[in-house]
Formats: C-alpha cells, sequence, structure tokens
C-alpha cells in the first residue's frame, strides 16, 4: 500500500508530469528574434534558449509565425511559450507572465531629423495634428493606447519597418516603437543617422517577456524560470549578448 500512495504521489507531482520537448514560436522582431538562413536568431531567441538550457529543459527548435497567429496558437494550447512581448493583462486567461523579463527596453518616438522640433513632446496633447504611426495589435502603454484609440490621425501600419519607409517617406511625422527595434530598421533603410529618437511622453520603460501556456506550464515551471533567468543575468555571458546585439 505504501508503494502505492508513493506512486500516486509522483504521479501528481508537476514535476514528474511527462512532456515532450517544449514548442516554441515568435515572430520577426529584429534583433530580438528573426530568421537567418532559416533558423531563428536573436537577442531574446539566444536569452530563452540559454535559461531553458541551464534548466535542463528539451526544446525544439522555435518556430516563426505572425504574432497574431502566434498568439492564437497559445491561446489553444498549442505551443508552450510565445516571445516576446510586453506585459498585457489581456492575455492572463491564457498565458503566465514570470516576473523577470528577457531584456528591459523603452518605447521612442521617431521623427525625420530635417524636421524634428528642438524640443521633445512634452505630452501626448502635443501630437495633435501630428500624423502618428503604429503597429496593428501592439500593446505600448494604456494612457498612449488611449489617446491612439481617439485620434484619427494616427496611422495603423502592419509592421514596423514599414513605419519606417512611411517615416522616410515623409508620409508620416512620428514612428513609435520600440528603442533597438526602430534602430534596427534605420539601419537596415540606411537612414540611421536621417532620424531622431524622443521619449514617449507618459511612457515608462518596460520589459520584454516570453508567455508561457497557462494550458501546458504550470506556475512552478514559470517560478524555476525566473529563478534561472536571474541568475543568468549576473553573468558576463547575458551581458555580452546584450552587447553585441547593441552594436
Amino acid at each position: 500500500m505504501a508503494v502505492l500512495v508513493g506512486l500516486v504521489l509522483l504521479a501528481a507531482a508537476p514535476s514528474a508530469v511527462a512532456r515532450g520537448p517544449l514548442v516554441m514560436a515568435t515572430d520577426e522582431w529584429p534583433p530580438y528574434e528573426f530568421l537567418q538562413d532559416g533558423t531563428v536568431a536573436g537577442l531574446c531567441t539566444e536569452v530563452l534558449t540559454g535559461v531553458l538550457a541551464r534548466m535542463g529543459e528539451r526544446f525544439e527548435a522555435p518556430a516563426s509565425y505572425p504574432w497574431r497567429r502566434g498568439l492564437d496558437m497559445l491561446a489553444r494550447g498549442g505551443i508552450d511559450i510565445l516571445y516576446s512581448g510586453v506585459y498585457d493583462a489581456r492575455r492572463l486567461p491564457f498565458a503566465r507572465y514570470g516576473a523577470e523579463s528577457l531584456v528591459d527596453s523603452h518605447w521612442v518616438l521617431l521623427t525625420r531629423a530635417d524636421r524634428a522640433p528642438v524640443a521633445p513632446p512634452g505630452n501626448l496633447a502635443s501630437l495633435a495634428g501630428q500624423r502618428v504611426g503604429v503597429v496593428i495589435g501592439y500593446a505600448y502603454t494604456p494612457e498612449f493606447d488611449d489617446w491612439a484609440r481617439g485620434n484619427p490621425l494616427v496611422e495603423r501600419v502592419a509592421s514596423d519597418s514599414n513605419l519606417l519607409v512611411m517615416l522616410a517617406q515623409g508620409r508620416l511625422d512620428y514612428a513609435v516603437g520600440e528603442a533597438r527595434n526602430l534602430r534596427h530598421h534605420a539601419r537596415a533603410l540606411g537612414h540611421e543617422g536621417g532620424f531622431r529618437a524622443f521619449p514617449v511622453p507618459s511612457a515608462a520603460p518596460f520589459g520584454i517577456y516570453p508567455m508561457f501556456s497557462r494550458e501546458r506550464l504550470d506556475q512552478d515551471f514559470v517560478d524555476r524560470f525566473d529563478a534561472t533567468l536571474r541568475a543568468f543575468k549576473a553573468e558576463t555571458g547575458y551581458r555580452s549578448i546584450l552587447e553585441r546585439y547593441s552594436e
């Protein structure tokens, strides 16, 4: 009887639940995640897979999908981890967030250097009358999202690269995006010196996180991931990844 009880308890323990390799998905959001010779690479890809390896977890190579498809797959329990995203409470019914971000960043307003104002916009109201570009489906900040919904001049496009093309062509006054990502696209267009960045009014720095399937991964897994990530951030290997993708 004691042996039987022990087996039952072992089977019920989360750490003893048998599962195959973790299935992960992401979109293309350089320098955090992008396809390189058919394989997903990038800053967050390296941090995420490095942490999972330190945890002793098995995982398949990440697959690349459009962001909305990835969210749908996570919501349906079709994948274990979707990365990278900002914290969004609307996703909590199907996604778990850890307390530790893969990396921290901030939103910026990018404008052409040849029309840049002397001073940055002091508040969102000062952007009235400006053509401001945002990406469909992004969650920026609650204050900015509320302002954008009520502004008829806000232009919604499919990708950050589209924003930069429109800005370079003079079809937008400002593009709103994540600092490293917009810098990457500016370099790719050969216009890095042609843009000037300002902080988004009312927007604080934010973390970029993986999202874990509530259906497929329990809170214990997320807690272990957080602890391992926190330890990794104290190592020189983590800092070298940041430096490499900030060049």
